[in-house]
Formats: structure tokens, C-alpha cells, sequence
């Protein structure tokens, strides 16, 4: 891994103390535990913020919607026929 760029945090004694501790114990430099723990959380926080968890059930009905969307409601109806006096349904559909 290359290390181009630097991440610089400034933290009270206490906290340096704390990592600092941490690092010690699992061998590791203060720069590569924080590097770690940072990684971690990071991954976790993108993980939950672009899946989407589901029950067996939960995925099996939104598979049958899927498969059979059903018919257009009214307000779906309302918008595609909004859409299509746009500008922008007029250049997707102008034949050339």
C-alpha cells in the first residue's frame, strides 16, 4: 500500500494514552492502529449505508413484485402523461 497522503488528528492525552495502550498491546505502531481503526469503522459505515438488510420474506415478496409489478395506479398514470408534455420526453422521442 502506498502512502501518499496523511491523516493528521490532533487528541488529548487521555486519548493519546488510550491508543497508545491499544497499539502496545497488539504490537503496533500508533500511525497503523489508527490507520486500522479508521479503515474498520469506515467500512462498516459504508456497509450500512448501501445495503439494504432483508428477512427471507421480506426478499421473497419484493422478488414477487418484481416478477409481477401489477397495473399502474392513478397517480403513476397522472405523472407519465406529465412526463410525456416535458421537453425532455420530446428529444428522447423525436424520430430523426
Amino acid at each position: 500500500m502506498r502512502k501518499d497522503n496523511r491523516l493528521v488528528a490532533r487528541a488529548s492525552t487521555e486519548v493519546h494514552q488510550v491508543v497508545n495502550q491499544a497499539a502496545d498491546l497488539l504490537g503496533s505502531t500508533i500511525s497503523q492502529f489508527l490507520i486500522d481503526a479508521a479503515v474498520e469503522k469506515a467500512t462498516r459505515v459504508i456497509e450500512q449505508s448501501t445495503k439494504i438488510a432483508l428477512s427471507q420474506q421480506q426478499a421473497e415478496l419484493v422478488f414477487s413484485l418484481l416478477d409481477e409489478p401489477g397495473l399502474p395506479n392513478e397517480k403513476l398514470l397522472d405523472a407519465i402523461e406529465m412526463y410525456k408534455k416535458t421537453e425532455l420526453y420530446d428529444t428522447k422521442n423525436r424520430t430523426h
